[in-house]
């Protein structure tokens, strides 16, 4: 698991003056049509389930993402609302602090405190809370044969030495959905929180912005990386299953779409051909293969291949996987 350290991105979201953890549409970035290095703005999206993603394109993303970026919105499920509520009061705290309003400050630390308090003893066991989840998509429309043109042609370019033309050609070739989600420590925020409406009651106005900034830094982010061809040849497979018997042409058409997606993630180095779970799930699907075009019943293979897309998706996501600790401010 690799770590990285970086500014908090909630001190970057109180800077800019949102009590929104999550980054808005209008964060710039870069589309990948066309294998090309296009900037370009964050468009926001909402799926089909209520929840937001952000992506880098008009269009609405492939119903797999739909459906993933559901399950990742579910973190904060069974976030108690007053953790929330009370995060946004510290923040609210700092900036009145920055305008020298001691008792607006003061007001906002009381009822953070006093929220915490409440979630704390309704759940003392609260550890490491999920406070907010953004979801970001980076869709390529390339088939297997015009990525791998491109591959080549970056292969060349680095061969001639022309590392920056290669990097241009590399760069935007992503197909994947990031998921970054902030996590508030409960046995360490509430505790700061209180430590900085001391400070304030004595007058220590600096010491009290300095423990609440301190309190910010604490905010742990994770990012994990899914590949969507992963998941959109899971969803090709899902469809072949669940066909009527008397649609093998279109179960088949789902079967080879599948295995396009997957050659995809391979060519993006998403997954590694010779290892031992892309083999096994190669394998599982071409029984599913073999079974629609005979008579065989697809519900045996259902679970199984569940399981072989979830350990795929499992390794690529550990491969991935940041935890990106927060510095202390100074």
């Amino acid at each position: 698991m690799k770590t990285q350290i970086f500014v908090s991105a909630a001190l970057a979201v109180l800077l800019l003056g949102t009590t929104v953890l999550q980054a808005e549409a209008g964060d710039y970035g870069f589309d990948s049509e066309g294998g090309l290095n296009h900037p370009t703005v964050r468009i926001k999206h909402t799926d089909s389930f209520g929840d937001t993603y952000y992506s880098f394109k008009e269009k609405n993303a492939k119903a797999c993402v739909d459906k993933e970026t559901h399950v990742q919105h579910q973190k904060l499920k069974d976030t108690p609302a007053e953790v929330l509520q009370a995060l946004n009061k510290t923040v609210e705290a700092i900036k009145a602090l920055h305008k020298v309003d001691t008792n607006l400050a003061k007001t906002n630390l009381i009822a953070a405190t006093d929220l915490f308090d409440t979630a704390l003893k309704a759940n003392p066991k609260l550890k490491r809370v999920p406070v907010s989840v953004d979801v970001e998509v980076n869709e390529l429309d390339l088939s297997p044969n015009e990525i791998k043109s491109l591959l080549k042609m970056a292969d060349n370019a680095l061969t001639q030495k022309r590392t920056q033309d290669a990097r241009d050609l590399l760069i935007p070739l992503r197909d994947e959905m990031t998921t970054t989600t902030q996590y508030l420590p409960m046995e360490l925020y509430p505790k700061v929180t209180k430590a900085a409406l001391d400070a304030l009651k004595k007058g220590e106005n600096a010491k009290a912005l300095q423990k609440l900034q301190e309190g910010l830094s604490t905010i742990v982010t994770e990012e994990i990386i899914e590949p969507i061809p992963l998941l959109e040849a899971q969803e090709n497979m899902s469809e072949a299953l669940h066909l009527d018997k008397t649609k093998k042409k279109e179960a088949i058409q789902q079967i080879e779409s599948a295995k396009m997606e997957l050659n995809k993630a391979v060519l993006l180095g998403y997954m590694d051909e010779n290892s031992m779970e892309y083999k096994h799930l190669k394998t599982q699907i071409e029984k599913v293969q073999k079974g629609i075009e005979g008579e065989t019943r697809m519900e045996k293979f259902y679970d199984e291949l569940k399981d072989s897309f979830s350990n795929l998706m499992k390794k690529a996501q550990s491969e991935s996987h940041k935890l990106l600790s927060s510095i202390k401010i100074s």
